[in-house]
């Protein structure tokens, strides 16, 4: 592989989660003069590397077949290089690999969660299965307790990591020879009180050094609802569900649990601005639809959020001389506009790079009706 002088080699060597990959970074590598090898592959069992070497294997042959001439020796290339980071030995806790390889550049991530199967030739880096598996896997934390202790989880890409353990002996939980009843009751309401403010306060460290997209509180009893109560509103804000759970669930149950109530807030989340897209569009207010209307305003910077249905595709091409996208479906002519040579692109993953450039919310949307109605695709405009 011949890189140049403005080569760019990341390869990590240990876990990453979905969060700690700069994607607006990655998006911004596009060379129409390079051309980039984007695969994604699950290793978390004994199958995935016989069902990754058939696929891989197939992907290859119908690229080479399809592949102009100008690009072969440097495809081969690539394939080199592909090869030698796929068969890094897995790590604990690794269950998939995300490569882009370009003659300049080489990411390798190794993620705790299975992506699906893909390897795509482009002039840019593939992002869209990379935005979905970060749109499904946000951080957040969960606090588990009850009135004597707490242990506080970070969750990042399913991997867990505890992050403080508190606990308090309430007087050695018994009372005390000669002490009324009131009094080692009234001692006994100080000492939790004082316990789960000593919580609060841990939590309250942890937000503001981890960007999460909310916070699980989860145990046995009223300790749970006593201390969303005394916790600053901005992180009241953040609880999406308090649970009933024994104090001893096991990581992986409190992990699944948690899992559960993000993606159900995530959808509800996605929901409401799906919502506020169609009665933007009914109202004539600030929305925009159709792949060319969303393209311009995306080149203009004004596009606030970016609404795509989920697994959805639309076929086009790219002129390689002016850079245009053209919904094309099957057929791939010159450009319209500069009779350049145009080759195969998918549009959504396009204006996903453009939303990326300028800075717009990127939102996938299940099962919406009016969205699909309407080509998939809408935007929520800043003016």
């Amino acid at each position: 592989m011949h890189n140049s002088e403005k080569s760019e080699n990341i390869i990590i060597d240990k876990l990453t989660p979905i969060t700690d990959i700069n994607i607006k970074s990655i998006s911004e590598k596009s060379d129409d003069n390079d051309i980039y090898l984007s695969i994604y592959f699950p290793i978390g069992n004994k199958n995935d590397n016989k069902v990754n070497n058939k696929f891989l294997t197939s992907r290859i042959k119908n690229i080479r077949k399809a592949l102009p001439e100008k690009f072969k020796d440097q495809f081969e290339d690539l394939i080199n290089t592909y090869k030698k980071y796929c068969s890094l030995p897995q790590l604990k806790g690794e269950k998939g690999r995300i490569l882009f390889v370009s003659q300049s550049t080489i990411y390798v991530f190794r993620i705790p969660l299975e992506p699906e199967r893909y390897l795509i030739l482009d002039n840019s880096p593939f992002l869209l299965p990379l935005a979905r598996l970060r749109d499904d896997y946000s951080d957040y934390g969960i606090v588990l307790l009850d009135s004597h202790e707490s242990r506080l989880f970070n969750i990042r890409s399913d991997a867990v990591k505890q992050t403080s353990h508190l606990s308090t002996d309430l007087m050695n939980k018994h009372k005390k020879g000669g002490w009324s009843q009131m009094r080692f009751n009234r001692l006994r309401k100080e000492a939790i009180k004082s316990f789960l403010s000593s919580v609060a306060e841990s939590i309250e460290e942890y937000c503001k050094n981890h960007q999460v997209k909310g916070l699980i509180i989860a145990g046995p009893g009223d300790a749970k609802k006593e201390l969303r109560d005394i916790l600053p509103e901005w992180i009241r804000n953040k609880v999406m569900d308090i649970v009933d759970t024994p104090i001893d669930v096991s990581e992986k149950e409190l992990v699944n649990t948690g899992d559960i109530i993000l993606k159900t807030n995530e959808k509800s989340y996605s929901r409401e601005k799906a919502n506020n897209f169609r009665a933007a569009v009914l109202s004539g207010g600030l929305a925009e639809y159709g792949i060319d209307a969303i393209k311009n305003d995306l080149y203009q910077g004004r596009v606030s959020v970016l609404l795509i249905l989920n697994n959805i595709a639309v076929p086009g091409s790219k002129c390689e001389k002016c850079q245009e996208l053209h919904v094309t479906g099957n057929s791939y002519p010159a450009c319209p506009i500069c009779g350049g040579t145009t080759s195969k692109t998918e549009i959504i993953e396009k204006l996903y790079e453009m939303a990326q450039y300028t800075d717009a919310e990127v939102e996938f949307v299940d099962d919406d009706k009016f969205l699909e109605s309407i080509g998939g695709v809408g935007a929520i405009l800043r003016y």
